[in-house]
């Protein structure tokens, strides 16, 4: 009796225990935490009486000052608390744009309240916005972004969390020289055209497949961190030449790309969340410093004889010794980079164009995107940048981005926003599901794919059509051709994961997510 009485009471302990325990699985990624979003609520609202309060401003103000820092804040924690529980979505679009769309959307707009007046003078000069402007931008890219989480969520509702299955070192030198086999040639096509040396229109999916050499140089970083010796200085090199293309090209985003891979690589070697504060740090410290060099390049860059890269190479080297002072850069005269994270602005001048009737196209340029050039010689440019920059400014010197929401609205109002950020959600919950089922069985030719998509996550300032589109169609040939195409004995090899009996004994398997394999 007294064991069935002693069994009984463990029965209800452990019923009435149940629900303590579901109650701590809301740090799963299917909800947002709790005590997150209370905390992000409350440093927006805190930030709304603040300002109200020391700066005695007029309520519109203090109202769309908290706004934009709780959706700046949410966007932040939401991606974060994603990575911390799964630190293998890390390698998938979805918490890159909410990054992005906390610091373009949100953070961006603060300048109009905590920036420079020069920074601020330069803003309104493109377009003149109001706080009701501001806070209207703030509502369209809050509610697509919240669609594009919620239709994502749904997508991956089935997808299943397994540690990777462990890549030896033959497989991964193996790796590093497909990857640069294949992505070397549209890489260095892909360097001339950005320094002006091709008088063609480069195709679209080069662009794409240059991202196998930033596959090649992830893969690198983990060897290096593995062996060691002369892998370091190979990885170096490697780097070296990447970031020193960048800086030629006179692009801060060329700059971040650069050094990216090697981060993916640390991640993939130690994944988790513990270094990735001090990375993100690192990443705005890149940013920052690249900003006031790729300023000054373009400032002075009408001074140059001619576009060759040795004139490029001059012009680097003049920012380096010349006095800066007395050059005056304009990075210290306003906030350059400050009104570069900006797109209020531009978005609200999109908004505008729809309601008075004069809507744009950008998206009946879909259809063409799976043409190749090559079969279209004279195929028209599928983002609409440069069209958007000449109705804004007038000019024909440059491009503009408007984000993934605002060029919804654009098109076709409301309905298009929810549309397309239905669309959206669904392509990456597909993605993602692609990325973490080959990166769980330890396929890495799926790293170039993932580069691209967190690219695509990072650019949700861009244009959908060659954001979202062309990489979706060049996504899913590529996955044909790996699972179904290819004989057997070539897919083997490009599946690089595929470990011999030989190579399997020296691998020690590490218990957690990665492909830290080796020691």
């Amino acid at each position: 009796m007294t064991t069935k009485r002693h069994s009984s009471n463990m029965a209800v302990r452990s019923a009435t225990q149940s629900p303590s325990v579901r109650s701590r699985n809301l740090a799963d990624p299917r909800y947002f935490h709790l005590s997150w979003m209370v905390t992000c609520l409350f440093m927006g609202f805190a930030s709304f009486v603040l300002y109200a309060v020391f700066f005695k401003l007029a309520l519109p103000d203090a109202i769309c000052v908290g706004v934009l820092v709780t959706f700046t804040l949410l966007c932040g924690a939401l991606a974060y608390k994603l990575v911390e529980q799964r630190p293998q979505l890390i390698f998938t679009p979805m918490p890159w744009l909410l990054l992005a769309s906390g610091a373009y959307f949100g953070f961006g707009p603060l300048m109009y309240y905590f920036g420079d007046d020069e920074a601020k003078a330069y803003c309104q000069a493109v377009y003149p916005v109001t706080v009701q402007d501001v806070l209207r931008v703030t509502l369209l890219n809050a509610l697509g972004v919240a669609l594009v989480f919620g239709v994502w969520r749904w997508r991956i509702k089935k997808i299943t969390f397994a540690t990777p299955k462990p890549v030896s070192q033959e497989a991964m030198a193996t790796a590093i020289m497909m990857f640069y086999l294949i992505g070397l040639p549209p890489s260095c096509l892909t360097l001339l055209s950005g320094w002006g040396l091709v008088s063609f229109t480069v195709p679209s999916f080069l662009n794409w497949l240059a991202m196998f050499t930033s596959a090649g140089l992830v893969c690198l970083t983990v060897v290096a961190l593995r062996r060691g010796g002369g892998w370091w200085l190979l990885l170096g090199a490697m780097l070296a030449f990447d970031v020193a293309a960048a800086m030629a090209s006179f692009s801060k985003f060329a700059i971040l790309l650069a050094v990216l891979p090697c981060i993916f690589g640390y991640l993939l070697y130690r994944p988790g969340v513990r270094s990735l504060g001090w990375i993100l740090v690192f990443l705005l410290v890149v940013y920052l410093a690249s900003n006031s060099y790729v300023t000054y390049c373009r400032n002075h860059g009408l001074d140059l004889p001619d576009d060759t890269v040795t004139g490029r190479i001059s012009l680097a080297k003049s920012f380096f010794t010349a006095d800066q002072e007395s050059e005056g850069k304009k990075a210290e005269q306003i906030q350059n980079w400050w009104t570069r994270l900006n797109y209020a602005n531009a978005q609200a001048f999109a908004m505008q164009q729809y309601n008075e009737g004069s809507p744009g196209n950008s998206f009946s340029l879909a259809w063409i995107a799976p043409i190749p050039r090559i079969l279209w010689p004279n195929k028209p440019i599928i983002e609409s940048g440069a069209d958007f920059y000449k109705k804004l400014t007038g000019g024909e010197t440059a491009s503009f981005g408007i984000g993934f929401f605002a060029e919804g609205y654009w098109n076709g109002g409301w309905v298009y926003v929810i549309l397309g950020s239905i669309v959206i959600g669904w392509i990456f919950g597909t993605i993602t599901l692609l990325i973490v089922k080959e990166q769980a069985a330890g396929n890495l030719w799926i790293l170039p794919i993932a580069l691209l998509w967190i690219r695509s996550g990072g650019q949700v300032a861009g244009w959908i059509n060659a954001e979202i589109v062309g990489p979706a169609v060049f996504t899913f040939l590529l996955v044909i051709l790996m699972r179904f195409l290819l004989p057997q004995k070539v897919m083997l090899l490009a599946k690089f994961g595929v470990n011999s009996v030989k190579t399997s004994r020296n691998l020690r398997q590490v218990p957690q997510p990665g492909i830290d394999s080796e020691p």
